[in-house]
């Protein structure tokens, strides 16, 4: 009765950290997806409305979604610093791990950060084009290697919970 039990529990755990780690996996499109809207507001924003970088960023700071604490902290830190690019990486590296986003994906978002605000509109709607183009690229990649991947983490928890039971019987 409680070695079934006992095999039961750690069938259980090993199965649930699979699907913690699949999960995991699921995290990278759902950012990448959401980075592409922020970065068509900005666009729209200040390509149309004319508005400026850092009303643009207090106003994705406000909205809910996953990325208004890294626009919050762009707004904040702004009051002190002029230069935005610097700001913008800054924010990058601090928020990188809550992001899941891979180095290539942070690398085209910190391209950009380098560009904004120091060309003329037509300059700034080639490079959000380009980084829009970049990251949907990313994001093609990203749908790709979640469902090859979420698959393999889960069965591998099952199946792991099953060789450690069947390693003590």
């Amino acid at each position: 009765m409680m070695s079934s039990i006992g095999s039961l529990l750690i069938l259980s755990v090993t199965t649930f950290f699979g699907f913690g780690i699949a999960n995991n996996y699921e995290k990278r499109p759902k950012y990448l997806r959401e980075w592409k809207y922020v970065l068509s507001v900005m666009e729209t924003e200040i390509i149309h409305g004319h508005s400026s970088i850092e009303h643009v960023c207090a106003k994705i700071s406000t909205q809910k979604i996953r990325l208004s604490s890294f626009f919050a902290s762009i707004k904040e830190t702004l009051l002190g610093e002029r230069n935005f690019s610097l700001v913008w990486e800054k924010a990058l590296s601090t928020h990188e791990t809550s992001f899941y986003l891979q180095e290539e994906d942070l690398e085209i978002l910190k391209q950009l950060g380098q560009v904004l605000g120091k060309y003329s509109i037509r300059e700034h709607q080639k490079h959000f084009s380009l980084t829009q183009h970049h990251l949907e690229e990313q994001y093609q990649q990203a749908v790709k290697e979640t469902e090859q991947y979420r698959k393999m983490a889960r069965g591998l928890g099952v199946l792991s919970g099953c060789l450690i039971v069947l390693l003590l019987i």
